[in-house]
């Protein structure tokens, strides 16, 4: 190990000259200069200096001061790499160099004062100089204040770094072959580490280490044109954005994402590319070590509408509900009056709109209803609606071996618009309230048994008693088209007015029973919980008092395939396609749908938009389906 040392020792006066030779500062004693540096020449600093009695016992220390009584003096080289020991007495000494570079291996050098100061340059040939540049892997710039640092492979020895202003960094370290890598903030901790070799003598420059930056994205939320201070969505992750809806959020590089804007009290919630709809939403991708800055995501705007209810007299009816629901696309909003009557529906698209209030009691409620046009981007006022209790039309029901109150009294207009179902009171008291002059049909759900009553504005009219008979057991089985239990289908028994009283699911074997008939016509009928099958329905006759026992099977189910297109000519993703019996299917990325399990015959097909407020208005389309065929409908486009 001594031989990695070269070693001079000359007299401080010849070095010096005699002028500048520092003089003995007592009897017998002389200046001992040790410098250490590099093999290169280098100065190195923060070396441990000891100088020690030669053979002399390192752990000796009789007089227990913590001091070993063989050490003589102890220092560090400074920064020029030297250390100073003014007053040694003349003798043989043992100096020991403890390096730093080198996890404090310890080196040891024989030297002599006799008569005059000593100066020793050790240099250590297995230390050389790193000098380089942190670097952005993809600009090629500095990076400011990183941290290097490196562990030697081949040796017991490391280092730590801080790079300046410009990324520029410069270590001393022992020769051997480094692995090495850089940090800062702003930049991934994940890059590659770098091999560094190191060689006896000669310097190591331009040793430059990259890395690369984290990516994000980022951009401006804005709505009608001015920033807006919004969270915006990357998946399971909100970024806050300034004041002026300036955003920013770390991402992984090569992934694509698509942030979005929950709705607000004037917007729809809104994805990149400025859509309401996220199957219509752009992506974005960082590549690593860039960042995307102009994903900027411009709020759609949503419609306001305000009003006032009162009652007949026209004082504010106070608390009262109000609902709004967009006719003919998706859309909805609640509210409630305060003490002056007013209301404030929010988050409504643009288009028609059906205003409904709602109060007096459970029994005789009272109703009122008006349309408007809702506009995206403003708020509409509404003409005042009158929450009217005069128009009633009330009435007992009565039920043998059953609860009243179970049952459903449904009430129609005289062209079959359903208006409403409610149940009566344990009383069997049942009433509907805010009608119109006209003639109507009170039912009671299920039975066969309806009652027609006219009334007058500002009247209250009686429907008088209707008692239903005792309902008796409708059963059976369904099976498939291929003739198995059909597990979970839905069954459903109506009257002949097309008023059902209750519904029920098949068990795993197919069979269904159901409390809900009376006497007189029904029809039952049953739909498949999933498949190609086709739902079936039979008409029977029920006899009061005796229950009826009727097994059903699946028709061959038909295919409805087709294509819908959004008003650039574009395909419609996600969209519902549905039949009028209740199979559906949603559109995929080239806006083609498949509805299996539809009933052969001609049919209506509705296209709408029900999971985007804001999104596609409702369009339809008719075909004529066959069963075991699948048939193909004209293309649909939505707006």
């Amino acid at each position: 190990m001594k031989a990695r040392f070269v070693v001079v020792v000359t007299a401080l006066a010849v070095v010096l000259g005699v002028a500048g030779a520092p003089a003995a500062t007592a009897a017998g004693t002389y200046a001992l200069t040790v410098t250490v540096v590099s093999g290169t020449g280098k100065p190195l600093s923060g070396e441990l200096v000891e100088v020690w009695v030669p053979g002399s016992d390192p752990t000796l220390d009789a007089n227990s001061d913590g001091i070993p009584d063989g050490r003589v003096v102890v220092g560090n080289t400074y920064a020029g790499g030297g250390v100073l020991f003014p007053t040694v007495p003349e003798g043989d000494y043992t100096v020991r160099v403890s390096s730093i570079y080198d996890w404090n291996a310890s080196y040891d050098t024989a030297v002599t004062i006799a008569g005059a100061p000593v100066s020793i340059s050790v240099v250590d040939q297995h230390v050389a100089t790193v000098s380089g540049a942190v670097r952005d892997a993809v600009t090629g710039k500095g990076v400011p204040w990183a941290e290097v640092s490196g562990y030697s492979t081949t040796a017991n020895a490391s280092f730590d770094v801080r790079a300046d202003a410009k990324g520029a960094f410069t270590a001393q370290v022992r020769t051997g072959s480094y692995s090495v890598q850089a940090t800062a903030d702003n930049y991934r901790t994940d890059a590659p580490r770098q091999t560094l070799a190191v060689h006896d003598g000669v310097d190591l420059l331009a040793a430059d280490v990259r890395i690369y930056a984290t990516s994000w994205v980022g951009g401006r939320v804005t709505l009608g044109g001015k920033g807006l201070d919004s969270f915006v969505w990357f998946g399971n992750v909100a970024s806050h954005s300034s004041s002026a809806g300036v955003f920013h959020e770390q991402v992984e590089p090569g992934t694509s994402v698509s942030p979005w804007v929950d709705s607000g009290s004037s917007n729809f919630r809104t994805y990149y590319g400025n859509t309401v709809r996220k199957p219509d939403a752009k992506k974005v991708t960082a590549s690593i070590g860039r960042s995307v800055t102009n994903a900027d995501i411009a709020l759609v705007a949503s419609a306001t509408v305000t009003g006032t209810v009162v009652n007949r007299s026209g004082k504010p009816a106070k608390h009262v509900s109000v609902e709004a629901q967009s006719v003919g696309r998706a859309g909805s909003a609640k509210a409630t009056t305060d003490s002056k009557g007013r209301y404030t529906l929010r988050g409504l698209p643009s288009g028609k709109v059906t205003i409904s209030v709602w109060g007096g009691t459970r029994n005789v409620p009272a109703h009122g209803v008006k349309t408007v046009t809702a506009s995206q981007g403003h708020k509409v006022t509404a003409s005042r609606l009158t929450l009217s209790q005069d128009a009633i039309a009330y009435g007992r029901i009565k039920t043998s071996g059953s609860r009243v109150s179970k049952q459903d009294v449904s009430l129609l207009a005289s062209n079959g618009q359903w208006l409403g179902t409610f149940r009566p009171d344990s009383d069997g008291w049942v009433g509907f309230a805010g009608l119109r002059s006209g003639t109507y049909w009170v039912h009671v759900d299920g039975s066969n048994i309806r009652k027609k009553i006219t009334v007058r504005a500002h009247t209250q009219v009686s429907f008088g008693t209707i008692t239903r008979g005792k309902q008796v057991t409708v059963k059976g089985v369904v099976r498939t088209a291929a003739g198995k239990p059909a597990k979970s289908a839905l069954v459903t028994v109506a009257d002949r007015y097309g008023m059902v009283y209750a519904e029920v699911r098949t068990n795993s074997r197919g069979a269904y029973s159901v409390k809900a008939a009376v006497a007189g016509a029904y029809t039952i009928t049953a739909k498949p919980k999933s498949g190609s099958d086709g739902w079936t329905r039979v008409g029977v006759t029920v006899k009061k008092g005796k229950s009826l026992a009727r097994n059903l099977r699946f028709a061959r189910g038909a295919a409805i395939t087709g294509t819908v297109l959004n008003s650039r000519g574009k395909p419609a993703v996600g969209v519902r396609v549905e039949t009028l019996d209740g199979r559906s299917a949603k559109t995929n990325s080239s806006g083609v749908y498949t509805i299996t399990g539809a009933r052969a015959g001609r049919t209506d097909l509705r296209v709408s938009d029900p999971t985007y407020v804001g999104g596609y208005r409702n369009a339809y389309v008719a075909a004529t389906a066959k069963a075991g065929k699948t048939v193909r409908a004209k293309t649909v486009s939505v707006r």
